[in-house]
């Protein structure tokens, strides 16, 4: 085992500046200068920590795990410059757009009544049941234009999180191979979430995602 972070905390390192992600708190946030050094040591570090051993003062313990698998290692950065919505749009028919307002509807409510990480466990635990997720499914342009024709019926402003949690739900039940992204961007701070299947955005486009850095992939 080694000191690593413990379970729900991710991080991502802007130009520099290291952000972190606490699903169970359901908070982002940063280190002073002094414990984001010692952060940096202890994730560059090519030996085993000893968990027994002192820590420096300047770094808070409540999102470390002394008996973590592996060493932290900051969210992997990719971001896809097409999007399937600048693709000849899928015919959305009555019963997927109901569907997909459906999805929303009870997205929102597990992030208001239970938190992000229920909806991100759940999206998790549909994943790990798939056995061989489909990328190339004849079902994902019609669910893409379902959920972009929901924006008609529900409101979208400030809510890329839910409909992003709601449409990888909904592939993920569909057995269609897909990634859930949360990001954030400094100066000014604002976190962002979308979804995209290997090179390919699923809602949204490349100009509103490409100053963002992902925290956290599921």
């Amino acid at each position: 085992m080694v000191l690593g972070l413990r379970p729900g905390v991710s991080f991502c390192d802007i130009d520099g500046q290291l952000i972190f992600l606490d699903l169970e708190a359901d908070r982002y946030f940063a280190l002073a200068p002094a414990a984001q050094e010692a952060f940096r040591m202890l994730w560059r570090a090519k030996s085993r920590h000893d968990p027994d051993a002192d820590l420096p003062p300047s770094l808070p313990i409540s999102f470390l795990d002394s008996n973590a698998s592996t060493r932290p290692v900051p969210c992997p950065s990719h971001i896809p410059q097409q999007s399937i919505l600048d693709r000849q749009p899928g015919r959305a028919n009555p019963l997927r757009l109901l569907a997909a307002l459906a999805m929303l509807l009870s997205a929102r409510m597990t992030i208001r009544y239970r938190g992000l990480s229920a909806g991100i466990a759940a999206i998790a635990a549909r994943k790990a049941r798939m056995i061989e997720p489909i990328a190339d499914h004849a079902a994902l342009p019609p669910i893409a234009a379902a959920f972009a024709k929901s924006a008609r019926f529900i409101r979208t402003h400030d809510q890329c999180l839910s409909r992003s949690v709601a449409l990888a739900s909904c592939l993920a039940q569909h057995g269609i191979a897909a990634e859930l992204v949360l990001a954030v961007q400094m100066r000014p701070f604002a976190a962002h979430s979308w979804v995209q299947q290997d090179a390919l955005l699923l809602n949204d486009r490349y100009e509103n995602v490409r100053s963002y850095t992902p925290i956290l992939v599921v």
